[in-house]
């Protein structure tokens, strides 16, 4: 437990985000991070296998779009595999509502048992495919979208976008081909009601001071999504807008 709280303290200071480790979140996150790694040996839910890993690359990683969400938002993370960002931005923003989903019911199995297990009350988890729970009365009922490391970005566009307010925002998380992405996916943005308000380059730094890139893109929702988007993911990914 040492290791975890120096390793933790270390990072969160070098990536700007000190403000959520208070001692109440160390403790959560601490336990979190124990539950994850023990949880993986029996069902594989993320190939970060380490405590270091752990805190970089899921904790920290995730709360890199905390800033940029205002006050008792409603939130919802797509395609969110293991809790992330969900899990971990639910613990620094117990003000948000998070609603969670995936089309694997292990995953969001675990997510729910998760968060009741350490008391994250603001989470929702829900089994299925974001193209058709998109087109329910989830529709247009977001403040916000969430996505990482779910697919590139004109796809990701169509599978997020159409559960946003008019005047919401996706926030796209993104590796070091954000840029090209980006360049590709004007047209979906566009065609989906979005405009593209900020662009964020940051460096994830880990414990030992090495850095990768990371890209957050702020999408403005200025118009309601067509009807007819999301299409079948087949089609989606057959010709992305």
């Amino acid at each position: 437990m040492e290791q975890f709280f120096e390793v933790f303290d270390r990072v969160f200071a070098q990536n700007g985000l000190l403000e959520y480790a208070t001692d109440q979140n160390k403790q959560t996150y601490a336990s979190l991070c124990n539950h994850i790694l023990e949880v993986n040996k029996v069902h594989n839910l993320t190939a970060i296998r380490d405590v270091p890993g752990v805190i970089t690359k899921h904790f920290a990683d995730s709360l890199t779009i905390a800033p940029h969400i205002s006050q008792n938002a409603t939130v919802i993370d797509v395609g969110t595999g293991g809790g992330f960002p969900t899990l971990p931005l639910a613990v620094a923003r117990p003000d948000l509502k998070i609603t969670a989903i995936d089309s694997t019911a292990k995953k969001i199995a675990h997510v729910q048992s998760t968060a009741h297990l350490f008391g994250i009350d603001n989470v929702t988890a829900l089994t299925g495919r974001a193209e058709e729970l998109a087109q329910t009365k989830m529709r247009e009922s977001f403040d916000y979208a969430t996505a990482r490391a779910v697919s590139e970005l004109r796809i990701l566009c169509e599978i997020t976008l159409p559960f946003v307010k008019v005047g919401g925002y996706l926030i796209a998380m993104k590796g070091a081909s954000g840029q090209k992405e980006l360049q590709d996916a004007k047209n979906a943005i566009q065609k989906l009601g979005g405009v593209l308000e900020t662009e964020k380059h940051l460096v994830l730094i880990d414990e030992n001071g090495n850095s990768e890139e990371r890209y957050l893109f702020l999408i403005k929702k200025v118009a309601h999504t067509p009807q007819n988007f999301p299409r079948q993911y087949s089609q989606i990914l057959k010709k992305p807008l």
